[in-house]
């Protein structure tokens, strides 16, 4: 009985940890006329992400495909706005507006290109860093690696690197931030993405 509910509380844990403790790796989707993803499968629950584990400090490091970034039109103010695909925030006691870094992307009309961007706030201060651009309309396909030290963020794309100064200390834990489309304009078609970890 005993071994059965030592058994049981390790799943319990398991499971807990995997829910609640961890970037959103796998598909997702933005459906047509909404802001917020959800998973191919399943339903979204707030998770918490570690930073830093006995002062060593955590990567992310994933392949992202984004289907359906292709041309979409807004008036000229929102068609700047910048989608989110990923990141984190870096107090779990604060609003994400506060303190966290994202990777962003949007579709530029002029250009005929879509654009990805660093997307940060730093003590209520909100950046955006042009990282890279891809000429290929509807499946964008990148690598990316992204971390956070007492200093600064660090994001590696396609074998770029960024830098970012911050001027807070970040806790050990933050909130995973999902994909998210806007600005204030919904989804006009569906939009799937697919985080896959790598090593």
């Amino acid at each position: 009985m005993v071994l059965f509910i030592i058994s049981v509380s390790l799943l319990l844990l398991v499971v807990i940890t995997k829910l609640f403790l961890g970037i959103p790796y796998g598909k997702h989707l933005i459906t047509a006329g909404n802001h917020v993803s959800r998973p191919a499968y399943g339903f979204w629950l707030p998770s918490l992400y570690r930073l830093s584990y006995n002062n060593e400090i955590k990567w992310i490091k994933a392949r992202v495909t984004i289907i359906g970034t292709k041309y979409y039109h807004n008036d000229l103010r929102d068609q700047r706005d910048i989608n989110k695909i990923l990141g984190y925030s870096t107090n779990m006691w604060q609003h994400h507006h506060k303190n966290s870094i994202r990777i962003g992307w949007r579709y530029n009309l002029e250009n005929r290109e879509v654009e990805i961007f660093a997307y940060m706030y730093d003590n209520g201060q909100r950046q955006s860093i042009l990282l890279t651009t891809y000429h290929s309309i509807d499946i964008v396909k990148f690598d990316v690696e992204m971390c956070t030290t007492n200093s600064n963020h660090v994001i590696m794309i396609d074998d770029k690197c960024l830098t970012l100064p911050i001027s807070v200390t970040p806790k050990k834990f933050g909130w995973v931030l999902k994909p998210y489309f806007g600005g204030n304009r919904v989804a006009p078609h569906d939009i799937s993405f697919e985080i896959e970890k790598l090593k």
